[in-house]
């Protein structure tokens, strides 16, 4: 990963407080894998419990056909389709 894949992003916390985080833009290969994971979850009826290596955090998991968002205390990593 390249100096282009990361950025910053700001998104409005859970007290409605805008706060601004680190982010890094997965690889399409990434993001075939986190679909097909969460595919395979939803078939086995099992729930998705994400964790960040950095923080130790539970993160926000948003995976769509379109877009993916893994959201947590430190940062952010985002897949999306333009």
């Amino acid at each position: 990963m390249g100096m282009l894949d990361r950025s910053t992003a700001q998104i409005i916390g859970p007290d409605g407080t805008p706060t601004t985080r680190p982010v890094t833009f997965l690889s399409f290969d990434d993001a075939t894998t986190l679909r097909a994971y969460a595919a395979w979850l939803e078939r086995e009826q099992l729930l998705r419990d994400l964790y960040c290596a950095s923080c130790g955090e539970p993160c926000e998991a948003h995976v769509t056909a379109g877009d993916i968002g893994l959201i947590c205390p430190c940062r952010m990593r985002l897949w999306k389709v333009s």
